[in-house]
């Protein structure tokens, strides 16, 4: 389908979605769009059940957009690099050790833990979905999303020590979570025959350390012609320059494109400051990033609620996805619980600070993509269709819940907080 038709289908959807929400719903715009735009693919799968069959059209240009592909290989870079650009690197790098181990040892515990449960559970409701399905739902599942988890910092009054690491895992640890996905895919697909560790150590060590060197690299290299070009369109066109061609560079080479952006942009926001340009120009520049930044959020939250027209939805699963939402939570408590003990003494143990950490780590677009590309890459079967369902509903449960609730819970456990 002609890609002009299925951009401006969007854009319109999200224009009327954010201005109803504006106007008079008025939830916070990630929970507000996701509704509505769910609430829009209710009403178009109702007018097909009962024979309307002239909304057919719309749901034909919807479900032209590929959301896996679409978020995976385009938005993602953008909205990372937006995200780590506006981070101060100096106050995160306090939190390194912690973030680095929440990012990395917690996604593996999360989707080793997740994996066997489910596989637990549904044997016990008589559910037969291979163990391998299972890890491969706590791969997609384990990893907090950056997009939902930055956005709901921004709106509370969360302590720096907690809003810098849940920030900074969130915006690492999905590395972690796509790399575990490809090798639990791989074994599904036969083509790894077991688990060697060796070889996986090295896709481990030269995706993220790649990665990091990539990123900083082209954030060092770009903020020295920054720096030197004190003019906002060139400014603005050179981050865009490395964004897009460091993401597809990463690509190339096969090195976390997201652990890239994310470094890039640490270095480029710490390095590009106002006391070696204008003022004038480093504010557009972080302007336009912020911007971008809004304005994709608002497709991807619109996206999510308008995947439902493009599978088949397993009620059963949607259902059983509110029992395994919270499930998932309380896997989260465990799994970051004892990253945290190995690096603090048990005996400071913080149940506030344990708290917010659990119900801030959000799921979002990155667990529905993934669960797309499990979908067409592993063919569409029960055992896919059931997973994507139930990735589905978990999201969409964590997106309104969590959303809604992480500012109350925060203000209730940090009263005189301020930020």
């Amino acid at each position: 389908m002609d890609l002009q038709y299925l951009i401006s289908v969007l854009v319109c959807i999200t224009a009327v979605a954010s201005y109803i929400n504006y106007r008079y719903i008025r939830l916070p715009n990630a929970i507000g769009l996701t509704l509505l735009s769910l609430g829009f693919s209710i009403i178009i799968l109702a007018l097909l059940s009962i024979g309307q069959l002239w909304v057919k059209p719309l749901q034909n240009y919807i479900t032209g957009i590929n959301f896996s592909t679409t978020l995976l290989n385009g938005m993602l870079s953008y909205l990372l690099f937006a995200s780590a650009l506006h981070i101060n690197l100096v106050e995160i790098k306090q939190y390194k050790n912690t973030i680095t181990l929440l990012a990395t040892a917690s996604v593996i515990i999360s989707c080793i833990l997740i994996g066997y449960s489910v596989f637990y559970l549904l044997k016990y409701l008589g559910i037969d979905i291979d163990l391998p399905y299972c890890l491969l739902f706590g791969a997609m599942i384990a990893p907090t999303d950056p997009i939902c988890v930055v956005n709901a910092m921004k709106r509370t009054r969360t302590p720096m020590r907690i809003r810098m690491i849940i920030t900074g895992e969130s915006l690492l640890n999905d590395a972690a979570g796509i790399l575990l996905y490809v090798i639990i895919l791989q074994v599904i697909n036969g083509e790894m025959a077991q688990f060697h560790f060796m070889k996986i150590l090295f896709m481990l060590i030269h995706q993220g350390f790649g990665g990091v060197v990539l990123g900083y690299c082209l954030g060092v290299f770009v903020s020295h012609f920054l720096k030197r070009a004190n003019h906002d369109e060139t400014a603005i066109l050179l981050t865009l320059a490395l964004v897009t061609g460091g993401y597809a560079f990463a690509t190339i080479i096969d090195v976390s494109g997201p652990i890239a952006m994310v470094f890039a942009g640490l270095v480029v926001g710490h390095r590009y400051n106002s006391a070696t340009v204008s003022n004038n120009t480093a504010e557009k520049l972080h302007s336009f990033w912020q911007l971008i930044d809004d304005i994709l959020n608002a497709f991807l939250f619109v996206m999510i609620g308008l995947t439902v027209l493009s599978v088949k939805i397993n009620i059963l699963a949607v259902c059983i996805g509110a029992l395994l939402f919270i499930m998932i939570n309380l896997i989260r408590f465990i799994s970051i619980s004892l990253p945290m003990f190995i690096l603090e003494p048990i005996k400071s143990y913080n149940w506030r600070v344990m708290t917010v950490m659990t119900w801030g780590g959000m799921r979002g677009g990155l667990s529905i993509a993934l669960a797309l590309g499990m979908y067409n890459a592993l063919h569409p079967s029960y055992m896919t269709g059931f997973l994507l369902s139930a990735s589905y509903s978990v999201v969409v449960l964590s997106i309104v819940f969590q959303g809604l609730s992480i500012q109350p819970l925060i203000k209730k456990l940090y009263p005189h907080k301020t930020a």
